[in-house]
């Protein structure tokens, strides 16, 4: 079976899937690298991924007990394979400095931004892998080792995950139109 992490970019999904796979003794399957090795990814910068050609040509190709990580993940894990899913958060207005960062264009970064606050991944997660599968992470007040920490817990059956809405507090920071107005 197979712990899945997912959450949008910067969320720190590949660090905690490092450790994990290192503190569980397992390998890590990373779904952008598979999807380019199983000639699903395309586009100019090959950033394109058909996830029906990866969900078909992934079973063949993922170890029993791995820890796959990607953010693709609810669409292209079958559910049978999956042991337990963690999605991680992180506060958008950490998120909006991560992308400022890493050089995102505007137009990525707020789309990005608007998943993250309206919990698209998360809500993808669970609608693929059944909410009895699926807890939360909140990686914004924790280093890696406490988010590994709480990983952990999870998966030794510590509680549900941590509880997120970011919606309600950009509402209650008066900042709705700085992230949805079109």
């Amino acid at each position: 079976m197979t712990v899945v992490i997912t959450g949008t970019p910067g969320v720190g999904k590949h660090a905690l899937a490092g450790r994990l796979s290192e503190a569980l003794g397992r390998g890590v399957l990373d779904l952008s690298s598979a999807a380019a090795g199983l000639g699903a990814a395309g586009g100019d910068d090959g950033s394109y991924v058909d996830t029906e050609v990866l969900r078909d040509a992934l079973p063949g190709h993922m170890e029993a007990d791995a820890v796959v990580v990607g953010h693709l993940a609810p669409h292209v894990v079958r559910r049978e394979s999956v042991e337990r899913a963690i999605v991680l958060r992180r506060s958008p207005y950490e998120l909006e400095r991560v992308y400022l960062g890493r050089g995102y264009p505007a137009g990525k970064a707020l789309q990005n931004l608007q998943s993250e606050i309206l919990g698209v991944v998360a809500y993808d997660a669970a609608g693929s892998f059944g909410r009895d599968l699926v807890a939360q992470i909140d990686t914004t007040p924790r280093d890696g080792q406490a988010t590994l920490d709480a990983a952990l817990r999870l998966l030794d059956g510590g509680g549900p995950g941590d509880e997120v809405d970011w919606l309600a507090a950009v509402r209650e920071r008066g900042d709705l139109r700085r992230y949805f107005s079109y």
